[in-house]
């Protein structure tokens, strides 16, 4: 029987949430014998470069165009492959949209309920999600959403590991921290010929500090890689990721008696160097730009003493759910894409550590859980009940496989 032809759409988004998904569903589908092509745009192109995955099309565009000329691109590019089912990786419609129009079946891959509710040519088209044969929440654990008006459409699913990904994720749970660091000796020196006492990994993506990442002050931008942002960031989303950021370096350099060893992205770091500079008890290193190896990226989560993730809901917040490393949840940008919502359930749940951005006794709250085990042991216990749950119940696979095969 053949199997039906499956179109990824991806970019128009920022972070690395979209790229990763894309690659664990492009793994499990064809696991079932599906082989889905993929469009994307030219300035998401070295996120799914970073993964090796290699567009099928491409859609090429430039900084801050008009969202009726971003629609007659995509239409133009889209038009030339016949294709049966689309997924589409962005709360933006471009591409669904034209699945829409066209009708052919559909589903949205997504982080969050929708964003906006408008119509064309807005980048939030509501009658698109209403039309989606499914409009899929990525989230670790059972997220109950407010109820979106006339969308009857929407399930909450697990990200789409792989077979592959969760065997490695099995043996990174049960090693030790001391192996972990040991595994990343040849990759992070830092690691390895640095004093430190307390090992952070910061879960913040670049893009979430970078002003060049707010429209209009990306147009015509490149960075030194020739990479332009894609200028989907609020200057408020901007200002209170930065500022949380620099405070946190300020508060272990004065507030904590021992040394600070923080892993963070290469952006991150230029952009907290300044502050770095001013500090003799705090260091910083960051992967090597532009690749990601998420392999590597897993076993640092499980090398650190304690992981901060800017999001409740977001894929390094399911990686951590996944090797049952116990995080603290800081909220950054707030009232963004569920986030805000998601932490209070994930409080409920027992399965993370909150404690607000901006809260004046970050790092003595920080520094208190991240020598509690007990309570590190109780969450932790908690995130593999709550994996195992979302695995065998929220299957996004299954969701998805069977979307397709009723359309």
């Amino acid at each position: 029987m053949n199997k039906k032809k499956i179109l990824f759409f991806t970019g128009f988004v920022g972070g690395r949430g979209s790229s990763k998904t894309i690659f664990w569903l492009y793994q499990g589908l064809k696991e079932s014998g599906y082989q889905p092509i993929i469009a994307s745009e030219s300035l998401y192109m070295y996120k799914l470069n970073d993964l090796n995955l290699r567009p099928n099309l491409v859609i090429q565009r430039k900084p801050a165009e008009s969202d009726q000329a971003i629609y007659l691109k995509c239409e133009k590019i889209l038009s030339q492959i016949s294709f049966d089912y689309l997924i589409s990786f962005s709360p933006r419609t471009y591409g669904s949209y034209y699945a829409f129009r066209k009708g052919i079946p559909y589903a949205i891959c997504e982080y969050s309920t929708p964003l906006s509710f408008e119509k064309f040519p807005s980048r939030y088209i509501g009658e698109v999600y209403q039309k989606a044969n499914s409009y899929i929440i990525l989230t670790p654990f059972p997220l109950k959403y407010s109820k979106v008006k006339e969308m009857s459409n929407i399930a909450v699913c697990a990200q789409p590991y792989p077979q592959r990904q969760l065997k490695t994720v099995k043996e990174i749970r049960k090693m030790s921290i001391k192996k972990a660091r040991q595994k990343l000796f040849p990759y992070y020196p830092e690691i390895k010929n640095l004093q430190y006492d307390l090992l952070v990994f910061l879960n913040i993506n670049d893009e979430y500090v970078n002003p060049f990442n707010i429209c209009p002050n990306n147009r015509n931008y490149q960075d030194e890689y020739g990479r332009s942002q894609n200028g989907f960031l609020s200057s408020k989303g901007q200002g209170q990721t930065l500022s949380f950021i620099t405070r946190l370096i300020a508060g272990l350099e004065t507030n904590f008696k021992g040394k600070s060893l923080v892993y963070m992205l290469e952006g991150v770091q230029k952009m907290a160097q300044p502050v770095l500079d001013q500090c003799q008890k705090v260091r910083a290193f960051s992967r090597p730009s532009p690749f990601v190896d998420l392999e590597i990226d897993l076993l640092l989560k499980k090398a650190a003493d304690i992981n901060i993730c800017r999001a409740s809901l977001c894929d390094n917040s399911a990686e951590l759910y996944l090797i049952a490393k116990p995080f603290v949840t800081s909220i950054v940008p707030t009232g963004f894409m569920n986030e805000d919502q998601g932490l209070e359930q994930a409080q409920k749940l027992g399965t993370c550590f909150p404690i607000a951005y901006d809260d004046p006794f970050y790092i003595s709250k920080l520094i208190e859980f991240s020598q509690d085990k007990k309570k590190q042991k109780k969450i932790a216990q908690k995130m593999v009940q709550i994996t195992k749950l979302m695995l065998e119940k929220f299957n996004c696979y299954a969701t998805i496989v069977d979307s397709i095969e009723r359309s």
